[in-house]
Order: C-alpha cells, then sequence, then structure tokens
C-alpha cells in the first residue's frame, strides 16, 4: 500500500473494491472504475500509482510511466513511486531512466532489498555492457 501525502480520505474510502479487482488481475474492470472515481474524488497519489500500475498492466507503458513521472513530481520524497517509476521504465527498455529512478528511489529508502537489488542489476547490466563495448572497440581496430 502507498502511504503518502496528498492522500485523500475520499479515495482512501473507495479504493479497496479497485484493490480487489487488480488483485484479482481485472486491470480493465480496475481502469474502468478508476475513470468513474475520478468524476467525483481528486487523484491522489495512491489513485495515480492504482492507475498506472492497471495501465503497465494492459500494455499502456507511455501513460503509466506519464502518471508514475506526475507523481513523483508531487512527491519527490516518496521511494515506492521512484522504484514503480524505475520498474516501468524498465519494462520499456529505458535502462538510462530506470538507473536514475532507482537510485533516487535507494537515496530515499536505502534499506529497501527490492530497489537495491534492481539497482544492482542494473549496475551489473551496464559494466557488462561497458565491457562489452570496450572489447569490440579492440577488436575493430586491430582489424
Amino acid at each position: 500500500m502507498l502511504h503518502t501525502a496528498p492522500f485523500t480520505a475520499a479515495y482512501a474510502s473507495r479504493r479497496q473494491p479497485v484493490r480487489d479487482l487488480i488483485t484479482a488481475g481485472r486491470y480493465r474492470d480496475a481502469l474502468m472504475m478508476l475513470a468513474t472515481l475520478r468524476q467525483s474524488v481528486s487523484a491522489d497519489l495512491a489513485m495515480m500509482a492504482d492507475m498506472a500500475e492497471c495501465l503497465w498492466a494492459v500494455g499502456e507503458g507511455p501513460p503509466a510511466r506519464g502518471l508514475l513521472a506526475s507523481a513523483t513530481s508531487l512527491a519527490p520524497e516518496v521511494a515506492q513511486l521512484w522504484a514503480r517509476l524505475g520498474n516501468v521504465c524498465l519494462g520499456m527498455g529505458d535502462r538510462k531512466g530506470a538507473l536514475a529512478a532507482f537510485e533516487r528511489a535507494a537515496a530515499l529508502d536505502p534499506n529497501s532489498a527490492m530497489i537495491l537489488s534492481n539497482l544492482d542489476r542494473l549496475h551489473s547490466f551496464e559494466r557488462k555492457s561497458h565491457k562489452a563495448r570496450r572489447i569490440k572497440s579492440l577488436a575493430e581496430r586491430k582489424s
């Protein structure tokens, strides 16, 4: 659960049915419920995170990324939002964006095993990628 401000009581009191749909893998139904709720409830960080989760699950990466980017600008101190943004960036193939998001998340929550694991994996990939580029460059010079 995302514990942040602004977290409105209006959405909090209506969130459980949305979370139940998400848990059941019924992301499109959850998106429809969220669209209806947005007509009567101001969007807060939890609603934005729930919408981004659903959008990502149905293959709508760019809108999910946009929502999470907006959420991190509203609450830059929330590591969970940065981690979610990192996961979406990673899933979209944006390793630089993912690395930046996970580095920010790790700075905010240096004890999160999930954040540190993702960050370590990205750093490992970058080291391997750099090494491969260096080897290729050396091989090209020899030929």
